[in-house]
């Protein structure tokens, strides 16, 4: 898969939404079972550490895609949400959450359709947009856009860490 991977990146031009990997390990101790370790790049790259955000986990469904936020201000936000979040914040904002330019749409598409193309050709499953809008960028409307896959999960597999993620 990882010469595949690679191929992918190259095709795209580095153009890939998918998560830069550098090196995965396996750690093996006589304290706890082997854990497998992957390090991949910061896809979050925001202009300021104190900057307000808001952060979504989009997958482009409903079905279970609702987080309890812990606050009624938005931005006050500490957890990742989700698709249902985004969309009654977006009603409940006066302006749109996500504002794009036709091109800049089209070509996030297309980049999202191959990489998607990519991990179904690679029996993977689970791809996830990691939204990331800092709130002066929200007033510049300027959005920053960056997502993450799980690469690991393949369709028969069940999501193990899912009920410790809410």
């Amino acid at each position: 898969m990882l010469d595949g991977y690679i191929d992918h990146i190259k095709k795209t031009s580095n153009k890939s939404l998918l998560a830069r990997i550098y090196g995965v390990f396996r750690i093996k101790t006589n304290i706890f079972a082997p854990m497998d370790v992957m390090i991949m790049q910061n896809t979050v790259r925001t202009t300021s550490l104190k900057a307000d955000r808001l952060t979504f986990d989009l997958k482009g469904s409903s079905i279970n895609r609702y987080c309890k936020m812990t606050d009624q201000n938005f931005l006050n936000q500490k957890k990742v949400l989700k698709d249902v979040n985004f969309i009654e914040i977006d009603k409940a904002m006066n302006f749109q959450l996500l504002n794009m330019q036709a091109d800049d749409r089209d070509e996030l598409i297309s980049i999202i359709s191959k990489d998607s193309n990519f991990l179904k050709n690679q029996g993977l499953m689970d791809y996830s947009l990691l939204l990331v809008i800092e709130s002066k960028l929200m007033e510049a409307d300027a959005p920053l856009f960056r997502q993450s896959v799980d690469l690991r999960q393949s369709e028969e597999s069940k999501k193990q860490a899912e009920p410790y993620l809410d």
